[in-house]
């Protein structure tokens, strides 16, 4: 051989192994081609999306993500909004001594007598602490299969939802205020979803001013949809104020309802469960009769023609379904009541 030739051979460089792809390049055409993004409720919630909830206290918020979390876990609308059904993780650190009163009453409700499809955590999981997620995540793998990787409860082994309940009560010791913490629970929802493909609703407070959500903006920007409520003399107003990849919701007028042992939520239009002809008749009396928005017993007596003891059981429940507010001996229409009014007269 030549000492060219071995100058060549030597200075050939060796085979390289095939380079490992990891940022995957994809074309317009391939993009276009991806199946648009789909809902795990209609309108509201994406599917595999981060979605938050919020408002003041007392707004009724944690009513309506039960409500979402339970429709989603049967599989049926809500309002008229379709569902993709699938097992929902409700992670509960708020409010937990209520909670099954609540949903005894959704249950009675909405007549249901079989199983329900939605795990319940009551301990605190931090999503600032990633082997929390870890654990979670493990749990209810564990759980959902059985040793043979098989669903053990007749439930699908892909959640639909997580749901944290509340945000502040998942992040013990951390500062909303903070990007820094609030990245960590953004990075912890991202790696729920990304391992189960479900999607995570958070639900959040208010700011002690104002009608924003509390804490920092990280939190807004990388939420897929938001959605606010307020409660104004019981008429609960649900708004969306964030979707990113579709048309915002219109928003939706909601009331609380009494149903033993606590409430459910329910839409303002179309009358409570069990709303009779007398209690009808006590909305429209006091409308008519009521005096700087307010009025009395006797009046309300003599105005009917209806013995007391009738009176005062429609003015009771009407209480209890939130149309009617007493201060002292004065009874008045709250704004539910007076919608309800309204449509008694129709």
């Amino acid at each position: 051989m030549s000492a060219t030739a071995e100058r060549m051979r030597v200075e050939r460089p060796s085979p390289q192994p095939p380079r490992k792809v990891r940022f995957h390049l994809r074309t317009a055409a391939q993009l276009m081609a991806l199946d648009p993004p789909a809902w795990q409720l209609e309108h509201y919630l994406p599917e595999s999306a981060l979605t938050v909830l919020y408002g003041p206290p007392g707004s009724g918020k944690s009513f309506l993500a039960l409500a979402w979390a339970l429709t989603i876990a049967r599989g049926v609308p809500w309002l008229e909004c379709q569902t993709q059904r699938g097992p929902v993780i409700y992670v509960a650190a708020e409010g937990t001594a209520a909670l099954g009163q609540r949903l005894q009453a959704y249950r009675d409700a909405h007549a249901i007598t079989s199983p329900l499809d939605i795990l319940f955590v009551r301990e605190c999981v931090n999503l600032l602490a990633p082997a929390d997620v870890v654990d979670l995540l493990g749990d209810v793998e564990a759980y959902l299969l059985d040793e043979q990787g098989k669903p053990s409860t007749g439930i699908p082994e892909r959640p639909g939802l997580f749901v944290f309940d509340t945000m502040a009560r998942a992040m013990p010791g951390g500062d909303e205020n903070s990007a820094r913490d609030v990245g960590l629970v953004i990075a912890a929802a991202d790696a729920i979803r990304q391992r189960t493909e479900a999607g995570v609703l958070l639900v959040h407070h208010t700011q002690k001013v104002g009608e924003l959500e509390r804490g920092s903006s990280a939190l807004r920007g990388a939420a897929d949809a938001m959605f606010a409520l307020r409660n104004e003399d019981g008429v609960i107003t649900l708004e969306c104020s964030k979707q990113k990849d579709a048309p915002s919701a219109d928003p939706r007028r909601l009331r609380l309802v009494a149903v033993a042992p606590s409430c459910v939520i329910e839409p303002l239009e179309g009358a409570p469960p069990g709303l009779g002809p007398q209690v009808r008749q006590v909305l429209t009396t006091i409308r008519e009769v009521a005096i700087e928005g307010a009025t009395s017993a006797s009046i309300l007596t003599d105005s009917m023609r209806l013995p007391k003891g009738s009176l005062y059981r429609s003015l009771k429940k009407a209480i209890d379904l939130g149309l009617i507010s007493k201060r002292g001996a004065k009874y008045s229409l709250t704004a539910a009541g007076e919608a309800e009014s309204l449509t008694s007269r129709m």
